[in-house]
């Protein structure tokens, strides 16, 4: 019985990760976000890291921080994501910190008020998460 689910499940994603390259996901209102580090640093660094710190977010150019993501109509409720702890790269001239995405598959409760069976508003989608900060060059239309 198991296996017959991990059959279903892996066509599902396998249906979502071929779909990818049209997709456009727009965040639901039921998503909340919250810090996972209480102690780590929000704000941006002045100084070019040094190479000593102990995580890769502190060491990069532009530095990161995580956080939870977590929505009730969602499986699984929580992902973990980061945010950019600054806009512009440290010490790099014209340099500006984007968020490097991954697409995961997840299971979605669909909310809207239309009827249907309870199976039929749980619906696969790729959920872009981000998994890190990057320097890049200024995009040409600024």
């Amino acid at each position: 019985m198991k296996s017959q689910y991990a059959k279903q499940i892996k066509a599902h994603a396998a249906n979502a990760a071929q779909s990818a390259h049209n997709f456009n996901y727009t965040h639901p209102d039921t998503e909340e976000e919250y810090p996972v580090d209480t102690e780590s640093p929000l704000n941006c660094p002045l100084e070019r890291p040094t190479g000593e710190e102990d995580m890769l977010s502190d060491r990069a150019l532009c530095p990161w921080y995580s956080i939870r993501n977590h929505d009730e109509f969602r499986y699984p409720q929580d992902l973990l994501e980061v945010k950019c702890r600054c806009q512009e790269c440290i010490k790099v001239n014209e340099g500006v910190c984007e968020r490097v995405y991954y697409n995961v598959p997840v299971l979605r409760y669909d909310t809207s008020k239309e009827k249907g069976n309870c199976a039929s508003r749980i619906k696969w989608t790729l959920r872009p998460i981000s998994v890190g900060c990057t320097c890049a060059r200024k995009p040409s239309h600024f």
